[in-house]
């Protein structure tokens, strides 16, 4: 009887492949996991559909690309789910009565600054360094406001503002 010669298998082909996929799809996890966020890298965001080419200014005079939460499905989302906001931007809720509006940080990734104004843009409250894990606490101003300004955390000292004075946009 003849023998016939074994096919050659492609299954070591396969398993070395397969292998291969899986080992860079783990390395690039563990490479986004491990990367920190960088708001000077961050893409830009239109969220709201209401950019504006206005600035916020103090007496510092830095400028900010501006985002307006003008809803209540804005404001309640504020920047949740983001995973970061460029260095120079600034998210304001504007509201129709003075109030004393919280602020929270579910669903956040990174930390900010937030400034309370009241409906003169003076400002009546200040927060630093709001962290993410600090949800479900809520911050609440001293005092109404009208106005509430979201900053990259370490912003409202590179403005220099302090209660009392008066913010523009």
């Amino acid at each position: 009887m003849l023998a016939r010669k074994p096919k050659k298998s492609n299954n070591n082909k396969i398993v070395i492949v397969f292998c291969v996929l899986v080992l860079v799809l783990v390395v690039g996890a563990l490479t986004l996991k491990s990367s920190p966020v960088s708001t000077d890298a961050c893409p830009e965001s239109n969220m709201y559909h209401s950019r504006y080419d206005v600035t916020l200014s103090a007496a510092s005079k830095l400028e900010y690309d501006l985002e307006f939460a003008t809803t209540p499905p804005q404001q309640e989302m504020g920047l949740s789910a983001r995973k970061c906001m460029p260095e120079r931007s600034a998210l304001i809720f504007l509201f129709p009565t003075d109030d004393k509006f919280g602020i929270w940080m579910k669903q956040m990734y990174f930390s900010i600054d937030v400034i309370w104004l009241d409906k003169d843009k003076k400002i009546v409250s200040i927060e630093k360094n709001m962290l993410p894990d600090s949800y479900p606490k809520i911050y609440y101003p001293s005092s109404d406001a009208r106005y509430v300004v979201e900053l990259n955390s370490g912003q409202v000292d590179k403005l220099g503002v302090q209660i009392g004075q008066e913010l523009s946009w």
